[in-house]
């Protein structure tokens, strides 16, 4: 009978170390899960919220003493003296109000700076709802109304000294940036910033433009930055420079390249006042008015309204001068490919002049992975490379712009036609974050015009 109270006893004593340190680990957790840094390392969904709680009074008082997001959020979590029941309480509202938020992340709700934005009236006005539940206690646990002062309004502490009374009083009605300010969080960059502690990148953004438009206004010189596709690269430089004579002071910094590097460069916050894409995709790629489709990412660069289609070319074959290879036509280059006795070069996928290559390639039903893993084919990272390797002789044919063929002195054996790969059409636009927006919207309206047309039809284009 002894040795079974003993035994009794030591399961208690067990049981009972065993329960204190599951509890120890669970309040630790729990703790841990509700503590200000949890919200903003771990909980990525809630990003755009906690940009806000830094940009707040509570996250920078100039005491230094500063209210966490458990202090506000929690219930008892602003109040330093609690009993038991109270902390359990406050336990399991931490237990609840995480799970909420991980099932959220989870299950996509508000995975992302943009659900989250969107989510964040809602959410506000939950919190309200439960603060104002609670008489403010949350509020009234670290604030003593009665004795707050303001040199500027002595009457602000019988002011509050009224709210003592009255427990249904709503502080976030005077106080509304108190706890959250989302002044100024445009973007996902945005709020990175400012969980970084660094400037808000739009800020900057909207300063550089304010300055622009200041300098045009004033007369000063603007120098456009233009990002346009590399077979643009000789009509645009003429254009520029009748452009210059006209409008004395404006000045261009052209970015030629493919268009999917400079929509890379573009979305990675490269300056650009104008973009000219050589395919529809890339600009998609950029507009929040596209489809979601093409817009995967959501991005929204270009502004819309600017946005029209400017040219289109044509999508041509060329071989070296003096070629002995019979390569007349798109036909007889896919009976070469088919028979892996030439070398064939064309632009890589992420080239819109590549991408109208591989419509072709499979137009002809031709396995453009097996060519290339034979050697038959070689690829360029935009349409001038594969012009030079077509002049120099260094490939046996290649599929370029008919406007890249005059500008290099070849003469195309062949014109795709659309049911190969469809229309070239050039979108142009001005961007959001253009530093000279107007004058950028001046520029684009000029290369419609028929003294712009005259010089891209020179070179093959077709003005729309």
């Amino acid at each position: 009978m002894k040795n079974c109270k003993r035994g009794a006893i030591l399961i208690g004593l067990v049981g009972a170390v065993i329960g204190l340190v599951a509890f120890g680990v669970f309040n630790s957790v729990i703790h841990w899960a509700g503590s200000t840094e949890f919200c903003g390392s771990f909980c990525h969904s809630m990003d755009y919220v906690y940009a806000a709680y830094h940009q707040g009074q509570h996250a920078k008082t100039p005491s230094g003493v500063t209210a966490g997001c458990s202090d506000c959020h929690l219930k008892y979590g602003s109040t330093h003296e609690i009993n038991g029941f109270q902390y359990i309480g406050m336990l399991i509202h931490k237990g609840t109000s995480g799970s909420k938020s991980f099932f959220g992340e989870v299950a996509g709700h508000m995975n992302t700076y943009d659900k989250q934005k969107a989510m964040a009236p809602e959410l506000s006005k939950d919190v309200q709802e439960y603060m104002k539940s609670t008489g403010f206690s949350n509020c009234r646990g670290c604030h003593n109304l009665a004795k707050m002062k303001n040199d500027k309004n002595p009457d602000v502490a019988a002011f509050h000294a009224e709210f003592v009374k009255d427990t249904s009083v709503n502080c976030i009605e005077c106080h509304k940036t108190a706890g959250h300010d989302y002044t100024g969080l445009n973007t996902q960059a945005d709020a990175d910033a400012v969980n970084a502690g660094k400037p808000r990148p739009s800020v900057a953004a909207e300063a550089a433009a304010a300055a622009a438009a200041s300098s045009e206004a004033a007369g000063k010189s603007v120098e456009l930055i233009v990002f346009a596709a590399a077979s643009m690269t000789e009509t645009l430089n003429a254009i520029a420079q009748d452009y210059s004579a006209e409008n004395p002071g404006v000045t261009f910094r052209f970015n030629f390249d493919s268009s999917g590097t400079l929509k890379t460069q573009i979305q990675e916050g490269a300056d650009c006042d104008v973009f000219i894409s050589a395919g529809q995709k890339q600009m998609n790629q950029l507009d929040s008015t596209a489809s979601a489709d093409v817009n995967t990412e959501g991005l929204d660069f270009v502004d819309s309204d600017s946005r029209v289609d400017l040219l289109e070319n044509k999508v041509v074959l060329c071989v070296p001068e003096g070629s002995d290879k019979g390569i007349d036509s798109f036909d007889a280059l896919a009976e070469h490919l088919k028979a892996q006795d030439i070398l064939f070069c064309m632009g890589n996928s992420d080239v819109p002049v590549g991408q109208y290559t591989q419509k072709i390639l499979a137009y002809y039903q031709l396995d453009e992975a097996a060519l290339a893993a034979a050697g038959v084919i070689t690829y360029g990272s935009n349409v001038k490379e594969v012009t030079t390797q077509v002049t120099e002789g260094s490939v046996d044919a290649g599929v370029v712009y008919c406007t890249d063929a005059y500008s290099a002195g070849l003469t195309p054996v062949d014109e795709a036609t659309k049911e190969m790969c469809g229309q070239v059409i050039y979108p142009a636009a001005v961007m959001k974050n253009a530093l000279h927006a107007e004058a950028a919207k001046e520029f684009l309206a000029y290369l419609r015009t028929d003294k712009a047309a005259t010089v891209f039809e020179s070179v093959g284009f077709t003005a729309l």
